[in-house]
């Protein structure tokens, strides 16, 4: 429902949708579709689990942009993502996804803090749930919508629940007291209660 929230979509899709958006072309090819990929790599790289890349965020990201994300949405991500690209070749003279790992980050990090700095405000100040939901409006809402699909899709893909989450069927067990260590992974889901 999140991943449907950040696209804009008017429906939540359903595993199907999920999978079926993994098919055929998406809405950003050639170069975008390598940016966004270096993009999610950067944001999520692999460590000692796997990253987006072997969780194949760009592609169904890529997909759900065709299938299910609304027009505003299609063209403002498309467009955020070419932001980064035009950054990276302004500043490195190579384009985004041909750069080592150290400077892709360092790029993204320096259009990120652009990104993030505050916003205008809105025309009509949302109130309630709404003004909670929306945030602070920063300069680029739409880099913020595209971090967050990266980081739901990953969280809420098979390699991501099975690698480095833990799946706690709820309810399960009452725990006191869990011993710590660094073989931990954070629970997927309320863990145990």
């Amino acid at each position: 429902k999140n991943v449907a929230l950040l696209l804009g979509a008017a429906s939540v899709p359903t595993l199907a949708g999920c999978k079926a958006a993994m098919q055929g072309d998406g809405t950003l090819s050639g170069d975008a579709f390598k940016t966004l990929a270096a993009v999610a790599d950067t944001i999520i790289p692999v460590t000692d689990t796997p990253g987006a890349l072997a969780a194949k965020v760009p592609e169904l990201l890529n997909g759900l942009l065709r299938d299910w994300a609304s027009d505003q949405t299609r063209t403002d991500l498309a467009g955020v993502v070419d932001a980064i690209a035009k950054a990276a070749q302004d500043a490195h003279k190579k384009p985004f996804a041909e750069l080592d790992a150290a400077t892709r980050l360092k790029s993204l990090t320096a259009f990120e803090a652009e990104a993030l700095k505050d916003g205008p405000p809105p025309k009509v100040k949302p109130t309630g749930l709404a003004a909670m939901a929306k945030g602070k409006p920063v300069m680029n809402p739409a880099y913020v919508k595209l971090k967050g699909l990266i980081i739901n899709l990953y969280y809420n893909s098979e390699i991501a629940m099975t690698k480095e989450l833990v799946y706690e069927h709820v309810p399960g067990p009452f725990v006191a007291s869990m011993k710590v260590t660094p073989e931990t992974r954070p629970f997927a889901g309320p863990g145990p209660q």
